[in-house]
Order: structure tokens, then C-alpha cells, then sequence
């Protein structure tokens, strides 16, 4: 998985925050491009080859973790917010998106709306 195991990268960068959306970015592309490998291999690890369900799971894990704890340390992202959670977001938007003409730019509208929410820039509102 190029694009989610290549942390070095945004880690690299000066904005931990813009670093790891970065990096969410890549991985939710990566994951409409490749459609269906998300549930490949979570069939896999079922099936009998946790294995390679494991060692594809534990590499995009730790990639992201890294640069969600670095985005934490600045103040970018919310006590809270885990990886898990994370990747579970990015899957569910690779998964609404895969089977669209133009899914990775829907995935990647779904990803800035989950990520801005849908309130206007600089107001919170009650509830939708």
C-alpha cells in the first residue's frame, strides 16, 4: 500500500495537522482506486490469511498513528480521535464512493465534509 505506508513523508512536513489530512487524503484514494481491497482482505483475515490482513492493517496503522500523534502534540486534531476511528471514516468513504464515475473526487468532497463538518467556517450551530 504505497500511499498509506509512505508516513515519512508528511511527517516531514512543518504542519503536523495539514500532514496527516495529507496522508488521509492518500489513503481514502488509494482505497476508492483499489476497489474492493478493503473487504479482500478483512475476507482474507476470515478466511484464513490473517496474515496478510494483519500485516496490510498493522502497516497503515502505524503510518497514521504516528502522524495522528504528532497532530495531536500540535494541538490539530482533539483529544479523542483515534486512528481506528479514522480509518474507519476513510473506509466507509471508500466504500460509499468506489462504485461512482467520479469516486475520488466524491470520496475526497466526503472526506473534507467529514473533516470541516457542516457548519460555516468559524460557527458552530445546535443541532442539524
Amino acid at each position: 500500500m504505497k500511499e498509506t505506508g509512505r508516513a515519512a513523508e508528511p511527517a516531514d512536513a512543518a504542519d503536523p495537522g495539514a500532514a496527516l489530512v495529507t496522508w488521509l487524503r492518500a489513503a481514502t484514494t488509494h482505497a476508492v482506486s483499489n476497489r474492493g481491497l478493503a473487504l479482500s482482505l478483512m475476507r482474507g483475515a476470515r478466511d484464513g490469511m490473517e496474515t496478510l490482513g494483519a500485516t496490510c492493517h498493522t502497516m497503515i496503522t502505524d503510518a497514521g498513528a504516528g502522524l495522528l500523534d504528532r497532530a495531536r502534540r500540535a494541538d490539530a486534531v482533539r483529544f479523542g480521535v483515534s486512528i481506528t476511528g479514522l480509518l474507519k471514516l476513510v473506509n466507509a468513504i471508500a466504500l460509499a464512493a468506489e462504485q461512482e464515475p467520479d469516486g475520488a473526487a466524491q470520496a475526497d468532497r466526503l472526506l473534507t465534509l467529514a473533516l470541516t463538518g457542516v457548519h460555516p467556517p468559524g460557527r458552530r450551530g445546535g443541532a442539524a
